[in-house]
């Protein structure tokens, strides 16, 4: 499921179809006739989402689609499935991670790889964009989240602090000094990426799952945050 911006709409993708739903009327808008299959991952571009989506395959592939169901590039780059993408916020980069340890930047537009970020050494499980377009976030299963400049694709601070993989990241959309991550070891860590607090970044930790996390969703205006576990709930956490 991708959601259409703060419009009342959402797609849902699956290996038989791609429909774009209304909310408000409870009814398909949009149904695409051939849409992709054999995917890992999706994202739909922020500035155009109602125009072309991107989409990772299981075979390292990464492919663009317009909502029609037309295929509009494939390109090769990762060596095996990809596990995570996003859009730039300007919708003009595709940043994929993948079960190769990689993080890799694209050209939104054909395709066209820009940079592969190799720092990670285990399989990469999530990716978050700042909405300014500044920085953002990536989530490994070697234990680190690395915070990324967008302008320069340097990292420029390693987070430590869960035992075990990390399976997801978000960062706050109103406070870019703020980030949360989500573990395998049933660990939420709230970090502040403050330099004063270079030498002790954690400001929080929560273990209230009884399962391992697997996503992070900060509400637009960043007043609440919500947590998926593979203990079947979903904990909705207002923030001060």
């Amino acid at each position: 499921v991708m959601f259409y911006g703060n419009n009342p709409a959402f797609f849902a993708l699956s290996d038989q179809q791609l429909s774009l739903w209304n909310v408000d009327q409870k009814k398909i808008q949009v149904q695409a006739t051939k849409p992709p299959t054999g995917f890992a991952v999706g994202a739909l571009n922020p500035v155009n989402p109602n125009t072309y989506f991107a989409v990772g395959l299981t075979s390292g592939i990464l492919e663009a689609w317009n909502t029609e169901g037309k295929k509009l590039y494939t390109q090769r780059g990762h060596t095996n499935s990809i596990s995570a993408m996003k859009f730039s916020s300007n919708g003009s980069r595709i940043l994929t991670g993948g079960m190769d340890n990689q993080l890799k930047v694209w050209d939104s537009n054909n395709g066209k790889l820009i940079k592969t970020l190799p720092d990670h050494t285990a399989p990469i499980a999530g990716i978050d964009i700042h909405p300014s377009g500044s920085i953002f976030a990536s989530a490994s299963h070697d234990g680190t989240v690395i915070i990324w400049n967008v302008a320069t694709l340097q990292p420029y601070r390693t987070l430590n602090g869960h035992e075990g993989p990390v399976r997801c990241v978000a960062i706050h959309p109103t406070n870019a000094m703020l980030v949360v991550s989500g573990g395998q070891d049933r660990a939420l860590i709230y970090w502040s990426l403050n330099p004063k607090q270079r030498n002790n970044p954690i400001v929080g930790k929560i273990a209230d799952h009884a399962a391992p996390v697997t996503c992070i969703a900060f509400a637009p205006n960043g007043s609440s945050m919500a947590t998926g576990s593979e203990d079947r709930t979903i904990k909705i956490r207002p923030l001060k």
